[in-house]
């Protein structure tokens, strides 16, 4: 990973939101030197940073988007040092870079989350030594309370469940005392998910959440493991939570000492991947790309690793925000040190450094520094290293799973074509949940040579093969079953469910199951 320099802000800062507003960068509030509130914000445009008087100083206060491109921030810390809680509520303008008062809240409130709702009420809860409660806020009509949380909490998750149902829940309550996983839904029961008795989820700090969704009330959130401090990846969909599966887990282990994984995953879904941002004590920035797709068809997602090393003696930790192409923009921060092997942060002392962290194919900025390619480099290969030891361990285990010695062309054309007869004579894509493990056993082979058959041969994943079959096969029950109802033909063409059927019809056809019909 590269690392292009773009010039300084004009007042170092740490604590602040970084977000990415149309093409321009632009951080909000945050604090500087000495752990003093900054009632500033900043936007990088025409290769400068021009700064912005705000009405409030938000240091460790909620942001969140509003649907006609507007930016609302909430509250945060009252004095010097983060201490207490503040009223105040702002509106920004991108298109002006103009703030205006909106109000107040019902009550003081630090690091509360809120999240805009249908009806264009933002959904405000959280709170910082001082009590929480949840309501909601209407722009220019001020706050009217909710309901009190069976949990006092801060930085919570608010997340629509379904069309009808919104849940808040968090692993920190207001004074930093871990919680039980209790999660409460908005106007009704509470309820209880053992995964995060174990399981404490990364702070939320996301400007939407879509930024950390990845399909239809199906999010990834980051999490550390409360026993072994291992970092991991959940699920949370239609309000169930589930750890993703992936290939590789998330290294302990960095260049320097410990990685912290930290901040919100931030999802491409055109690209279909999740990226997850981590540091360690000497300075190295790390990303995970997490190719989650995989994983909601029953299968392991890929993940990928990205290394850098930042210039300077000073080392300083920022959650960066993701930008098109693969970039991501790395703005100030808060001073980094080795803690007995783990990154620690200090809050007195910031900085005003800016970069652009470069995942793509390299092109025509900034050279990388030779530490920087030294530090990939290391990495790269204690990973391969890793994977070696872990294929080497699971042979041992299950010694059936080794990988054949190389097939000549003529025995994959022939694998194929078994393949082929079983889904066209034993119509075994009708079966929802049909693995490659299954199709493994029924040709007596392994799942990794199946996999790179189907991938030469059909030049497709299993899953877009097995797709392809079962949308062919609903076509022929349209036609020659036009009164049978869709549920019925997604049913038996063996996809989970009429949502996965239209979604992934529409994918094959480029149109969905009525349109077909009609057409035809």
């Amino acid at each position: 990973m590269s690392v292009e320099r773009l010039p300084d802000l004009t007042t170092p800062r740490g604590g602040h939101h970084t977000v990415l507003l149309g093409a321009e960068i632009t951080v909000f509030g945050g604090h500087t030197n000495g752990f003093k509130p900054l009632q500033t914000a900043a936007y990088y445009s025409g290769d400068t940073w021009h700064e912005v008087q705000m009405m409030y100083a938000h240091d460790f206060g909620a942001i969140v988007g509003l649907p006609d491109g507007r930016v609302m921030l909430i509250g945060g810390t009252a004095d010097d040092f983060g201490i207490g809680q503040s009223w105040g509520v702002e509106l920004y303008e991108p298109l002006t870079h103009t703030f205006c008062s909106d109000g107040i809240l019902d009550r003081k409130r630090a690091r509360p989350s809120a999240h805009v709702l249908p009806n264009g009420g933002v959904l405000v809860g959280g709170n910082w030594y001082a009590p929480d409660a949840v309501g909601i806020y209407y722009s220019g009509q001020g706050f009217r309370d909710l309901e009190s949380p069976s949990r006092e909490r801060t930085d919570p998750f608010i997340l629509p469940a379904s069309d009808g149902q919104t849940v808040i829940f968090s692993s920190e309550g207001t004074r930093g005392e871990a919680l039980d996983g209790t999660v409460d839904v908005i106007g009704g029961d509470p309820y209880h998910e053992p995964l995060l008795d174990h399981w404490a989820l990364i702070a939320n700090d996301a400007l939407s959440t879509e930024t950390f969704r990845i399909a239809p009330f199906t999010y990834l959130i980051a999490a550390r493991n409360r026993e072994d401090e291992k970092f991991a990846v959940i699920q949370f969909s239609q309000g169930g939570f589930s750890l993703l599966d992936m290939e590789v887990p998330l290294p302990s282990e960095g260049l320097e000492g410990r990685i912290t994984w930290s901040g919100n995953l931030q999802v491409d879904r055109r690209g279909k991947t999740a990226w997850l941002q981590g540091w360690d004590a000497g300075g190295h920035v790390y990303l995970a790309d997490i190719r989650y797709s995989p994983a909601l068809e029953g299968e392991k997602a890929p993940v990928s690793f990205y290394c850098a090393t930042l210039p300077g003696d000073t080392h300083f930790a920022q959650d960066a925000v993701m930008m098109p192409g693969g970039r991501f923009a790395l703005i100030g921060g808060v001073e980094l040190s080795n803690a007995e092997g783990s990154p620690h942060i200090s809050n007195f002392s910031t900085t005003g450094q800016a970069f652009i962290l470069h995942t793509e194919a390299p092109a025509a900025h900034t050279a990388p520094r030779t530490a920087t390619w030294v530090a990939a480099l290391v990495i790269l290969v204690s990973l391969l290293s890793a994977a070696i030891l872990l294929r080497k361990r699971r042979k041992r285990e299950i010694p059936d799973e080794e990988e054949p010695a190389p097939d000549p062309q003529g025995a994959k054309s022939d694998m194929m074509s078994r393949i082929t007869a079983l889904m066209e004579e034993k119509e075994l894509f009708r079966r929802p949940d049909l693995k490659l493990a299954d199709l493994a056993l029924e040709l007596g082979t392994n799942v990794t040579y199946i996999s790179a058959c189907i991938n030469g041969q059909a030049g497709v994943s299993f899953n877009e093969f097995l797709t392809r079959y079962r949308v062919r096969y609903a076509q022929e029950l349209m036609k020659s079953n036009p009164d049978k109802k869709l549920s019925h033909i997604a049913e038996e063409s063996g996809f989970s469910g009429e949502r996965s059927f239209f979604r992934n019809f529409k994918k094959v056809t480029g149109v969905t199951p009525r349109q077909w019909i009609e057409s035809e």
